[in-house]
């Protein structure tokens, strides 16, 4: 995946150029170039800093007239990779839209496809090297998701992940609620735990009530590879709090609740 563009002073003036010399609306250009009318918009008002190189590759043959001669070529973010003899390459880190914690909370699932959504209401793009086409990133803000993931934090989420048991999840209640927990399955509910004993209450959500819960995000990473940080863990003997209610409520015969 390619990095984005970065979006400067000079392209936001050919786009306003662009639009003002051929009569065109934002509305115009969005179809022209294949984006929706609020990204044009986001990126003329600074909400989006960024393009991707496929629409940066359609939006730019419209605005070369428009851009000055000497203006620099708008820049991609690099990633330092070092290679034996200190030898430094420049290689693409993959960037990924963010979402604030409350426009994860206001996505309606059932009428806007998440990445419409996320294109729509992205803030930024910010690198992660461990993600997949169709991720995003969510600005984890105030103490929801304290200790683990304080304010500020990112954490990149994969909409595409069905959760399995063990998983880290954003949590998205029917009321709006976002919480960072676990994510048990059992046979005839979901379970959603804290991954300290006395961080937070248990969630129980019967399988077949759909309205307690209005989505689940799988964290694939934050500063830190979700996967590595637990096998580091029970290497060293160390175990979750889940993972002493998973055992507890098997043995005291409660696995379908």
């Amino acid at each position: 995946m390619q990095t984005a563009i970065t979006i400067t002073s000079e392209i936001i003036e050919a786009i306003r150029s662009l639009a003002k010399g051929k009569g065109m609306s934002t509305e115009d250009i969005a179809v022209e170039i294949g984006v929706n009318q609020t990204t044009v918009s986001s990126w003329l008002n600074g909400r989006i800093k960024s393009i991707r190189p496929a629409q940066w590759a359609k939006l730019k043959p419209y605005l070369e007239p428009y851009l000055p001669k000497d203006t620099p070529t708008p820049t991609q973010r690099p990633n330092p990779k070092v290679e034996s003899n200190a030898e430094f390459i420049t290689e693409p880190l993959p960037t990924y839209p963010v979402i604030s914690l409350a426009a994860a909370a206001s996505h309606n699932v059932a009428m806007i496809p998440i990445a419409d959504f996320v294109e729509e209401e992205a803030l930024e793009y910010v690198p992660f090297p461990f993600g997949h086409k169709g991720d995003f990133a969510i600005k984890v803000a105030g103490d929801s998701m304290l200790p683990w993931y304080p304010e500020g934090t990112y954490l990149l989420v994969r909409p595409s992940a069905r959760p399995r048991t063990g998983d880290r999840v954003v949590l998205i209640l029917g009321d709006g609620s976002v919480l960072f927990k676990i994510f048990l399955e059992r046979p005839n509910s979901y379970v959603f735990v804290s991954v300290n004993e006395c961080d937070g209450c248990v969630i129980k959500v019967r399988k077949d009530d759909h309205a307690a819960v209005r989505a689940v995000y799988k964290v694939i990473a934050s500063l830190r590879n979700e996967e590595a940080l637990d096998a580091a863990m029970k290497e060293n003997g160390k175990h979750h709090f889940w993972e002493k209610y998973l055992e507890d409520n098997s043995q005291n015969g409660s696995e379908g609740t």
